[in-house]
Parts: structure tokens; C-alpha cells; sequence
């Protein structure tokens, strides 16, 4: 609830971040869905913007290639090689909606841009971050691994790696990913 409230601007710096309890979303990305998907996959209502602005610091995105063929959704054709892996869960394509009204694949580079932006705009914020496979039991290693060099390119910088002795001012501004590598 403080976190809700306050943000985590007011821990102190020492504080181990294992020691806190961090409000979390399952498939946070799962808010936008077709109609058939919304009756068993919608997990959320809040875009991730949201949810991190109303105190949620650990987010939980599940992705597949945007070629992936076992899918319920668009999965319309994305051709620049930072967007070749879209948000999903299950079966189910995850959607953001632009500003004419166009229902479009969530990419994982689209939650991390707006990741990098909220810390941006709060440096007294940290984020984790897990990444796994939504879909396809024989490949989800390649999945995450190439969502993994993804994060890598996209927020290094604001990149750092979780350990039992990590503090919340060893964190602040940035995003843990504790996903395995």
C-alpha cells in the first residue's frame, strides 16, 4: 500500500529491495485483447504506462515472434528487427490501440520504451521485470533470449542485475530484470 501511495521515493537508500514487498501484475501486458481472447486471457485494464503510474513496480510480459502462426490475433507482419517480438498471452496477441483507433500488436519493445519513459520521468523508481515464452513449448528459450538482447539494446543503460544484496539505491531509475539468461 505505501508503495500505491508514495511511491519508492520514501525507503531509504539501504533498504535491500528483497526485504520489500513490491506490488506486481500477472501478464501485465494482457489488458487489450480481441473479443474472443478478452473472455479468458484479459488479465488486466490498465495499459503498463498505467499500472506503473497507479504503483505497480513489478511488471511480468510474456513473447512470441510476430511470425508465429499459432496465434489468435493479428499478428500483423513487423519488419524492423527491434519489434520482431510481440507481447502475448497464451494463444492470445496483446494489442495497444494508436491514436486513429487501430487495434495494433503489442511490441516488447513498445512495454520497454514505456518503461524507460515512466523512469525517466520518476528516478526515484525502480522497476523488476521477468520475462518468459507465451507461447510455443519448443522454443520459448530462443523467445526469451532474443527479448533479452532486445532489453540489452534498448535500456541498458538504465539496466541492473538482481542480487540478494542489491539495494533500493543501487536501483533507483532503473529496471531489474530478473530473468534468467
Amino acid at each position: 500500500k505505501l508503495i500505491m501511495e508514495k511511491g519508492m521515493s520514501h525507503f531509504p537508500e539501504n533498504k535491500k529491495i528483497l526485504l520489500i514487498n513490491i506490488p506486481a501484475t500477472h501478464d501485465s501486458c494482457a489488458y487489450n485483447m480481441n473479443y474472443f481472447a478478452s473472455v479468458f486471457a484479459k488479465c488486466q485494464d490498465l495499459n503498463i504506462m498505467e499500472q506503473l503510474k497507479i504503483g505497480v513496480r513489478k511488471i511480468d510480459i510474456r513473447v512470441a515472434p510476430n511470425t508465429c502462426t499459432f496465434s489468435c490475433g493479428l499478428n500483423q507482419l513487423i519488419t524492423d528487427n527491434d519489434l520482431d517480438l510481440i507481447c502475448c498471452h497464451g494463444i492470445c496477441d496483446c494489442y495497444y490501440t494508436d491514436k486513429s483507433g487501430v487495434k495494433k500488436n503489442l511490441t516488447f519493445k513498445d512495454v520497454l520504451l514505456d518503461m524507460k519513459q515512466f523512469l525517466e520521468e520518476n528516478p526515484t523508481e525502480t522497476i523488476i521485470l521477468t520475462i518468459d515464452s507465451g507461447r510455443g513449448r519448443g522454443i520459448p528459450y530462443n523467445n526469451v533470449k532474443r527479448a533479452v538482447q532486445i532489453f540489452d539494446k534498448l535500456v541498458g543503460d538504465m539496466s541492473i542485475n538482481y542480487d540478494k544484496n542489491l539495494t533500493i539505491g543501487q536501483a533507483r531509475g532503473k529496471i531489474i530484470n530478473i530473468t534468467n539468461r
